[in-house]
Formats: C-alpha cells, sequence, structure tokens
C-alpha cells in the first residue's frame, strides 16, 4: 500500500519517495549495511529537510474549497469556502478567509476569519445553526430562520424571529448594526 502511494505522488513530491525507498533498504532489506554513524545522521537530516520543505508549502499555500452541496461533512480551508447550489446541511466548516453559501446553511456551524454571506440560514425546525466571524467582519444573511445565531468577535446575536435581507456587523460600542439591505444580487461579491 505505501508503494502505491508514493507512486501516486505528484512529480514535486518525488523526493519524498526516494527518500522512502532509500529508508526501506537501508533499514529494512540491509540493515547491517549501515556501516558509519554518519550515514545514521545523513538519513536523519535528509528527513528533517523534507519535513522542512513540507512545512514551508503547507505554509505558503492558501487552500479555498468550492463544492456544490455538503451533508454531514466538515471543511477545514485556509482560504476561502464556497457552496455553489444547495447548500450545506449538519456541516461544519472553517475557513481562514470568507465563506459563501449559495443556498441553504441547516445545522451546524460556520467559522470564518473573513465576512459570510449565505443565502438560507437556519430551518423552520429550528436545527441549531451558528456563524461565527472575526471582529470586524459582517454576516450576510438573505433569511434567517429562528435558533439561528451569528456570534462576531465575542458578541452574539440570536434571531428570535425570521428577518430577511440583513448584513450584521459590530458597531464601535459594541453593538450589532443590523442593516436591511435589496435584492440578493446584492447578498454576494463579485
Amino acid at each position: 500500500m505505501l508503494k502505491t502511494t508514493l507512486s501516486n505522488l505528484p512529480l514535486g513530491q518525488k523526493d519524498i519517495a526516494n527518500f522512502v525507498t532509500t529508508l526501506e533498504q537501508k533499514l529494512v532489506w540491509y540493515p547491517l549495511a549501515l556501516a558509519t554513524e554518519e550515514e545514521i545522521h545523513t538519513l536523519v537530516a535528509q528527513a528533517k529537510e523534507l519535513v522542512e520543505n513540507l512545512d514551508a508549502e503547507l505554509v505558503q499555500g492558501e487552500g479555498d474549497v468550492t463544492v456544490g452541496y455538503l451533508l454531514n461533512s466538515k471543511i477545514i480551508a485556509t482560504g476561502n469556502v464556497t457552496v455553489t447550489r444547495i447548500g450545506c446541511d449538519n456541516c461544519t466548516i472553517e475557513a481562514g478567509k470568507k465563506v459563501v453559501i449559495h443556498g441553504a446553511f441547516r445545522g451546524g456551524e460556520i467559522s470564518a476569519g473573513e465576512d459570510v454571506y449565505v443565502e438560507e440560514l437556519g430551518s423552520r425546525r429550528g436545527a441549531r445553526t451558528l456563524i461565527a466571524t472575526s471582529e470586524g467582519r459582517a454576516v450576510t444573511i438573505g433569511h434567517a430562520y429562528e435558533s439561528s445565531f451569528v456570534r462576531i468577535g465575542n458578541k452574539t446575536y440570536s434571531f428570535t424571529s425570521e428577518q430577511r435581507e440583513i448584513r450584521l456587523r459590530l458597531s464601535r460600542e459594541g453593538y450589532f448594526d443590523i442593516i436591511p439591505i435589496s435584492g440578493t444580487k446584492k447578498l454576494f461579491p463579485k
């Protein structure tokens, strides 16, 4: 199984496959061939270099996720998360940047580093639904049901009735500003 995984690595990751093959040869097939302590130090140094290179690649990249629909899923992205069609049911979404849900988000939690846009939040049946984002950010909702929550920074707003076409943000005093917006075209960023 390891050999299959290694053979399917992208071209830029072949150095990992070569290193693992070398380890297999030197530690599994011919362990007595390690003649000096220097050879062991060389293998350890190669392993450290590979790990550092992988860490650097992970830090550099911003991972955006775009899907049509999510059901009972957990998505973690360093960039944006966009759901393009139906929406999400009972999901957890963690995004380093913004979240855009074209459709409903019913049950679950969105945690975003930037603004959040949702066509429909919660459900008539009262599925617990939460959006959380950083202070200074906004949450735009086309239709929110009661039993839905929005947390901006450390402040939480609870919907006690249905509301439509609104944008929530915190005022300078730390209170929720609920700004009416008109037209779903204005809901979503371009």
